[in-house]
């Protein structure tokens, strides 16, 4: 009798347990990974990568509104 694999014992339509899986897809930039503890890693460096941009948006927002409400302010005072 051959032995079959678990992917291919396993019925059309129903997902594969985590421990079946060999392979990780990184949904962010579609690397592929092997290992689960590097491709956690990666996601982590993404989620980091995320943060940081929202802090720079952010910032760079309050920033433009200050500028806006600084110059709002002294074109009001300026043309009494």
């Amino acid at each position: 009798m051959v032995s079959r694999s678990a992917a291919a014992s396993r019925a059309v339509g129903v997902r594969a347990s985590v421990a079946d899986l060999k392979h990780f897809m990184c949904y962010f930039c579609g690397d592929m990974f092997k290992n689960k503890d590097e491709f956690n890693l990666h996601k982590f460096n993404h989620q980091v990568e995320d943060i940081a941009y929202q802090v720079a948006q952010n910032e760079f927002v309050s920033s433009c509104l200050l500028i806006t409400c600084i110059l709002a302010f002294s074109v009001e005072v300026f043309s009494e």
